[in-house]
């Protein structure tokens, strides 16, 4: 994570940009900045993009919660924050304005919002901190085309004509992942027409114009209006998942920002002459009976999903022991290793004089135990002899005696 501090003496305050890389898909990486503003500054809240990317609003809420409180910067120039021993009697406080930014960042590339006089603050008497969380969409990464398949890891959608107006017309997105994967919908900006009342439906109220989330031809949500209720985030159970958009008239409000993500590994196929087991987290590998997989020469490989996203391996086939190069290379290695540690040194043979020194160790090593076995039964054979030897030996001396 990268910091940026800019002092602000005239307060001594730290306003706090931070920037982390979110997402990585084709070569682009999402940034989400971060800010944190003292409560001076609600009638100046300013955000800015490049002219070629817009605002998307993520978090902004105020606090006075010491958690969430921004480093104060002190007159020589050093930030510190304030002890929870200075907040014994403190009371706290939060509010979510999100709704507010929408209506006058989100879709644009730049803002500038006096949130005191356009937000209703219910923390009015608390004095506390602005926090923001926001990211600049580049253009190319903004869908905004109807009826299509979404495919890529993640990306941004609107309906035709957001942030100004959204026109007459039946929108769906179709979001396909890969196998294995799961589709996670954030609904970051939704300003529609409000429900109207219908005394025949249970809540008294009915949607018109209504966003759904629909999974199995099952609808997950049905959202219209404005409200911060609507800014929801829902994960499918499978890799497949449909936004819907259908609006009967037109309307100058903004219509639906959202973000879509595919989330999990992807299954990577069972090695030929193997078989697989996956969870969420981790992907099991296994080779038949006398197979090994060719790049390690193991039958077994486990692999770990990175940050939802990545295996951290790859899986090649499973072959024939007999055919794993690499596996007799590592016992090629860990023979000669072991023919080192037993002898100083090898004698070279003269016969084969340009055998590489790893296979003279393995002929040194299949040989040894042969040698071992042969000087081993010999000397056993003549221990033997000897003491029959002296056992005759002994009877005779015995047999004299008793003569005498």
């Amino acid at each position: 994570m990268t910091m940026i501090y800019l002092k602000i003496f005239n307060f001594h305050f730290l306003i706090l940009i931070s920037l982390s890389v979110a997402i990585v898909s084709r070569g682009y990486q999402e940034i989400i900045l971060q800010r944190c503003l003292p409560k001076a500054d609600m009638e100046n809240v300013g955000i800015k993009c490049s002219h070629d990317e817009v605002i998307a609003i993520k978090e902004a809420f105020f606090t006075s919660s010491i958690v969430d409180q921004c480093p104060f910067v002190n007159l020589n120039g050093t930030n510190y924050r304030r002890s929870t021993s200075d907040f014994k009697s403190f009371r706290s406080c939060t509010d979510d304005l999100r709704l507010t930014l929408n209506s006058k960042c989100s879709g644009h590339s730049s803002c500038l919002v006096n949130l005191r006089k356009l937000h209703y603050h219910q923390c009015s008497g608390f004095d506390g901190w602005i926090n923001l969380k926001y990211i600049c969409i580049p253009n190319a990464k903004l869908n905004s085309y109807c009826n299509i398949q979404l495919k890529d890891n993640f990306g941004y959608v609107t309906n035709p004509g957001y942030p100004k107006y959204y026109p007459p017309y039946d929108c769906n997105w179709k979001i396909i992942g890969y196998p294995g994967q799961r589709v996670q919908i954030e609904i970051l900006d939704l300003s529609i027409k409000e429900p109207f009342y219908n005394r025949r439906r249970l809540t008294n109220y009915e949607c018109t114009d209504n966003v759904a989330i629909i999974e199995d031809d099952v609808k997950q949500f049905s959202l219209c209006g404005e409200s911060k209720s609507n800014l929801i985030e829902f994960r499918s159970k499978s890799n497949e998942l449909d936004v819907e958009f259908k609006s009967f008239n037109f309307s100058p409000t903004r219509g639906l920002l959202f973000k879509y993500t595919m989330i999990d590994c992807p299954t990577l196929k069972p090695p030929s002459n193997g078989y697989m087991y996956r969870n969420q987290s981790l992907a099991f590998y296994n080779c038949y009976f006398d197979y090994v997989f060719e790049d390690t020469g193991l039958s077994t490989k486990i692999l770990f999903c990175q940050y939802q996203s990545y295996w951290n391996g790859t899986v090649s086939r499973c072959i024939a022991k007999e055919n794993a190069t690499i596996e007799t290379e590592t016992v090629a290695y860990a023979l000669s290793r072991a023919s080192s540690i037993l002898d100083s040194s090898y004698v070279d043979s003269d016969d084969d004089e340009q055998s590489s020194p790893m296979v003279k160790e393995i002929e040194e090593i299949s040989i040894k135990p042969i040698t071992i076995i042969i000087i081993g039964i010999i000397t056993l054979c003549v221990i033997a002899t000897i003491i029959i030897m002296l056992i005759h030996s002994g009877r005779d001396s015995y047999s004299t005696n008793i003569i005498l």
